[in-house]
């Protein structure tokens, strides 16, 4: 048996991470309902979250 997200509600936070490259996360989350933020990450140059 597989889980799998579906859905997120509420709040995400990418904030202040100096050495973050890249966020895959939540690429296959069809339903987000809520805040995302994502500020000071100086190194972040691939968003690959929320993709699909």
């Amino acid at each position: 048996m597989t889980n799998t997200l579906t859905q997120i509600n509420g709040i995400v936070n990418v904030i202040n991470n100096p050495i973050l490259q890249t966020i895959t996360a939540f690429g296959n989350v069809p339903i987000i309902n809520g805040a995302l933020t994502i500020e000071n990450n100086a190194l972040l140059s691939n968003l690959l979250a929320f993709l699909n």
